[in-house]
């Protein structure tokens, strides 16, 4: 069986265009588990209007995307693939055909993604390719870890896990990035992360996103976390890092030993001060797309001001 988890949260302008695109998808034999994470719109609403038998709407209390979508995770262990979904998306209406003939290749833990085309909050094309337009160079095999663990491009919206993946991430440890990061760094350590060059949904980048934003990457944005958000930047890279920590607390032996190197060595490095985990960084390619993103990534991390 297939699901297709949604968290929705006041998305009552966008919601309905992205469930007629689930509904509407040229693989039909699935079930739709929307979460409302304490909607206080019309958003519940207008999800009651559809009488579609494959939806199922559980109404709970505010728990933040993550969480949310976690809690959807735990109630679907009677199906073998699991689709992410924003609510302020369009599929294409072979998305789950297409990722399900490719995850169905694998038996380990496995999470396939794929490439998006980018939408404004008015549904306009900013870009037909998100890989394009970030000039993104995805490794494949173990050499995508090192660059998730310092640039996380894997986006839950456009991705679908196997139920062996899913039953490693269902309970997340404290301390985690966002779901996606967490589901996407542990696919890489202990199974398959896949990358599909082809879009597979319009994702929506506008203000109210939970995650993301179209000019992240400008020299405009750049410029302004070098400069004002600095502080808050060094924090975040230090928390993607710590990543590494807790791949290891949680999945141990199960991780693969060319990936638990790389995890050690940067955790070894970290205990030992910032210079040393900047070498232990370089000495695992663990870096951004650009030389310059890498560079700031490196600043940012040796002008953190909190504890190694």
């Amino acid at each position: 069986m297939v699901a297709v988890l949604m968290s929705t949260y006041n998305g009552q302008k966008y919601i309905k265009k992205q469930i007629d695109s689930i509904l509407n998808q040229t693989f039909s034999d699935f079930l739709l588990y929307i979460r409302d994470d304490g909607s206080t719109d019309n958003t519940v609403n207008i999800i009651k209007e559809y009488k579609d038998e494959r939806i199922c709407l559980i109404c709970a209390e505010n728990v933040g995307p993550a969480e949310s979508f976690f809690d959807l995770l735990r109630q679907v262990d009677d199906c073998e693939y699991i689709f992410f979904c924003d609510q302020d998306d369009e599929w294409y209406p072979d998305k789950i055909e297409l990722m399900l003939r490719e995850i169905e290749k694998y038996d380990e833990p496995t999470m396939v993604f794929s490439d998006f085309t980018m939408i404004d909050e008015n549904s306009a094309v900013t870009s037909e390719s998100y890989e394009k337009h970030c000039g993104l160079q995805i490794e494949k095999g173990d050499k995508i870890l090192p660059k998730i663990l310092a640039q996380p491009y894997v986006f839950g919206c456009a991705a679908v896990i196997n139920r062996k993946l899913a039953e490693m991430v269902k309970y997340p440890p404290a301390g985690i990035e966002m779901h996606d990061c967490w589901i996407s760094l542990t696919a890489a350590s202990v199974g398959n992360l896949i990358y599909m060059p082809i879009q597979t949904i319009m994702h929506r980048f506008h203000s109210s996103n939970a995650t993301g934003r179209a000019d992240s990457d400008s020299f405009v944005a750049r410029f302004r976390r070098m400069t004002v958000e600095m502080k808050n930047v060094s924090k975040n890279s230090y928390l993607r890092l710590n990543q590494a920590k807790l791949l290891l607390e949680t999945h141990g032996e199960l991780i693969k030993p060319q990936q638990r190197k790389l995890l050690e060595d940067i955790c070894n490095a970290k205990m030992q001060g910032r210079i040393s985990l900047i070498m232990a960084l370089v000495r695992n390619h663990v870096s951004r797309q650009r030389t310059l993103n890498t560079l700031f990534f490196y600043s940012s991390v040796l002008l953190y001001k909190g504890d190694c």
